[in-house]
């Protein structure tokens, strides 16, 4: 935008990141590299102006997601009659996820945050220059930027609407019904963090404006040494702890011009200006955004009949620091960070519910941060752990996403079988059985088949050992070489191809125990049949009469073809037998 008074202004808008979700490595990945970097670049002739806005967020994308849903739904089960009962319980989830969707879109109260750096100068070569640096600065980190231009930055010039009717008043600015009240911080706590100004940015109702104006070197050195003096003073007349915190804070001085000298760090002036949005001069607005600066450690003022000053000094134009300014460093002022937010609206997401703002998730979303699907969910008791857990679920499902749900607890039952799925008593070998000696190919590719066969030997000796808890070692390890060895009888090796094979193709305990009956019965070594004789009776518990006989002897009765389906250990753990739900888990 050029103004009439020919200087330019060339802006950027910045998607914001959730940086308290980061290591402290993290972090100074973004307000090192990128905020404080752009900072140093600066010079004194382009003064940065940082704008964060608020605007109506939108949910007619997410609407149509939705309806799209709804589509495929009954696309699917007008090809699959079969599925049709379970199609509407579906299509009923999706209509009361979009029905919500419309309310709050209608009711106009969920805001965003919108940030942008305005670049302000003379020099339109410059300040092209500078905003291509800060795109590609922020490109490192793989957060999105985009051009303000044509309307968008029209609409930001204009963003306090028809001024026709503007009337400063000592405590506000009035346009029309609107009333805006301008605040500037004065102060800055002692101890802050990376992204301290989020506290500030961040207060719902106001937009808030950080006018960033670098010093010169000759300035900045003389400050730094005005600041020294004072150290000093306060080093000869204080007592021997606060001299040695004023030393402290000398060096840090002394460290600070040297990097100046050398063009590694600067000195820059912040304004910060709040400015409160109410209706008819409403105070309470007034009196939140101060409570929410003082309670961040911040020093504020109103601008009390300086209200027009705050107001120019949000326009897109390069003004003069105020005398309230602060001097920072660069490396200090990268810190501050503004461009957070909390945020989670995913392409294609579900509704699951919200924070500051409605949380819409695709657990697939794949980018340089979610390089898998995992999610694990913390919480209090009671905090609603499950009740998260079953929304997630509830919505993956309305989405044509296969679920297998282990539970411990048997609390997803009557969620599954309302969904029409399907809920399995992992202690029921009837249907849940799942035959330990069976090779699960289809985890594996064709090729693999000799890796999955040995895996599968190596899984097997350490199920033994959760079942056969106590057995020595050596007869263990014995029991896992007789178990190669009825694979072998039962036609199966390392060459098998796996994947034609049946259910029923596959040994079991009865069919082990059988063929450690008939190694007994050939072995002519007393020693031998001794030992074979222990195995024997080891496997006593798992064959025909045993004790867990239903769990692991016989044919795989599990069947994970169902869309949705609950595998319940509730009843084997009110068994209280760990060494059983470990092995069965």
């Amino acid at each position: 935008i050029k103004n009439k008074d020919g200087s330019y202004a060339f802006g950027l808008e910045i998607n914001p990141v959730n940086l308290f979700l980061m290591d402290e490595y993290q972090k100074r990945g973004y307000t090192d590299r990128i905020f404080a970097a752009i900072v140093k670049a600066l010079g004194q002739d382009i003064q940065l102006l940082v704008i964060k806005t608020e605007e109506q967020m939108s949910f007619k994308e997410r609407i149509l997601e939705e309806d799209l849903r709804l589509e495929r739904i009954k696309d699917r089960t007008g090809r699959e009659p079969v599925l049709r009962e379970q199609g509407e319980i579906i299509a009923e989830i999706v209509e009361e996820r979009r029905s919500v969707l419309e309310e709050v879109s209608s009711s106009g109260k969920i805001k965003t945050d919108r940030f942008h750096l305005i670049f302000l100068g003379a020099n339109e070569s410059n300040l092209r220059k500078i905003r291509d640096y800060a795109r590609d600065r922020f490109s490192e980190k793989k957060i999105k930027t985009k051009d303000i231009k044509g309307d968008s930055l029209n609409g930001l010039a204009n963003m306090y609407g028809e001024l026709l009717e503007i009337e400063f008043k000592g405590a506000g600015m009035g346009v029309g019904e609107k009333t805006y009240s301008f605040r500037e911080i004065v102060g800055f706590p002692e101890e802050v963090e990376e992204g301290w100004a989020y506290s500030v940015f961040s207060i719902p109702g106001t937009s808030a404006y950080m006018r960033i104006t670098q010093v010169s070197k000759e300035e900045a050195r003389k400050n730094i040494d005005r600041s020294i003096l004072e150290v000093r003073e306060k080093t000869y007349s204080g007592r021997a702890s606060e001299q040695t915190a004023s030393e402290i804070h000398e060096e840090g001085l002394r460290q600070l011009l040297y990097e100046i000298e050398d063009g590694k760090e600067c000195i820059a002036d912040v304004d910060i200006i709040v400015c409160t949005q109410s209706i008819n001069m409403d105070k309470s607005a007034k009196k939140e955004t101060a409570r929410r600066i003082s309670q961040a450690g911040f020093k504020s003022e109103e601008m009390s009949f300086r209200q027009e000053e705050g107001y120019t000094r949000t326009l897109m134009r390069k003004t003069v620091p105020l005398d309230s300014g602060n001097n920072l460093p660069g490396s200090q002022i990268g810190a501050s960070y503004p461009f957070i937010s909390d945020e989670l609206i995913d392409n294609g997401g579900i509704l699951i519910g919200e924070n500051s703002k409605p949380v819409f998730l695709n657990i697939f979303k794949r980018d340089s941060e979610r390089i898998n699907s995992n999610m694990v969910i913390f919480g209090r008791s009671g905090s609603g752990k499950s009740y998260a857990a079953k929304t997630i679920l509830t919505g993956l499902f309305s989405e044509g996403v296969k679920i297998c749900i282990l539970d411990p607890e048997g609390e997803y039952g009557k969620m599954v079988e309302r969904l029409g799925g399907k809920v399995l008593k992992a202690s029921s070998g009837r249907e849940a059985r799942i035959n330990p000696f069976e090779i699960l190919s289809g985890l594996q590719e064709e090729e693999e088949n000799f890796g999955a066969y040995y895996s599968h030997l190596q899984f097997l000796e350490e199920f033994f050992r959760h079942i056969f808890a106590g057995a020595p070692s050596e007869q263990l390890d014995r029991l896992g070489r007789i178990t190669g060895e009825m694979y072998k009888s039962k036609g199966i090796t390392d060459a098998t191809e796996l994947s034609t094979l049946s259910h029923k193709d596959y040994p079991t305990f009865e069919d082990l125990s059988v063929f450690v009956g008939e190694k007994i019965k050939k072995s002519t070594d007393s020693m031998e049949r001794g030992r074979l004789s222990d195995i024997y009776n080891l496997l006593s518990k798992v064959r025909t009469g045993g004790s867990l006989y239903g769990l692991w002897n016989g044919y795989t009765t599990f069947d994970p073809s169902d869309n949705l389906l609950s595998y319940d250990f509730q009843s084997l753990i009110a068994g209280k037998n760990p060494t059983v739900c470990n092995a069965q888990m």
